[in-house]
Parts: C-alpha cells; sequence; structure tokens
C-alpha cells in the first residue's frame, strides 16, 4: 500500500488538495458507507478513511490537526474494534465496507 504526506507530489490530487473533505464524504456522493463491526467514531472514520487513500499517520495527523501518538490510538482503537491486526486488514475492512449495496433502512 503506498503512503502519502499531504505534499507529495506522488499523492493523488484529491489527496493532496483536500484529505479532510474527501474524508468527510464532501466528494463522494450519498452519504459515508456503514461499517459492518462495532460503529467507530467520527474521527475513527476520519483516520480510518485518510489511511484508505494511503496517507502515513504523520499525514493524517497533520491533517486532522492533531498528535501522531493520537492517531496511533485511533488506529489502536479501530483494530480492536474491527478485530484487524494490521493497518492493511483494517483498509481491506474499509474497502469491503465500500463495496457493499446500500440497504434502504426500514
Amino acid at each position: 500500500m503506498a503512503c502519502y504526506t499531504l505534499d507529495d507530489p506522488a499523492a493523488p490530487e484529491a489527496a493532496r488538495t483536500d484529505p479532510v473533505g474527501l474524508v468527510s464524504g464532501l466528494a463522494r456522493a450519498g452519504t459515508p458507507p456503514t461499517l459492518p463491526f462495532d460503529a467507530p467514531t467520527p474521527r475513527e472514520r476520519q483516520v480510518l478513511r485518510l489511511l484508505a487513500q494511503g496517507h502515513c499517520p504523520d499525514a493524517i495527523a497533520q491533517a486532522l490537526g492533531v498528535k501522531r501518538d493520537t492517531v496511533y490510538t485511533y488506529l489502536q482503537n479501530l483494530r480492536e474494534k474491527l478485530g484487524a491486526e494490521s493497518q492493511h486488514e483494517l483498509v481491506l475492512a474499509y474497502l469491503d465496507a465500500l463495496a457493499q449495496p446500500e440497504t434502504p433502512n426500514g
């Protein structure tokens, strides 16, 4: 998995110019995916989305205005909620959730 910093010219354009906008779901039609596990907090979802976009924990911390250790705490919480053993497994779980068809509430 590629890992980018916010100012990396090799990073995808959207990841460089508006990482937090993408995190909030503004660049996607509809709402963020429903994840099939213990509900992450909104901030944990932001961290997970940035990680899935290829950002390193340092870049995630910079984008969210928090310390790197805080990002690692969010990642640890996510690993516990998903039963994941690595950041790679976190990203796979997130991508699986994105691939699931939307189901109507009700």
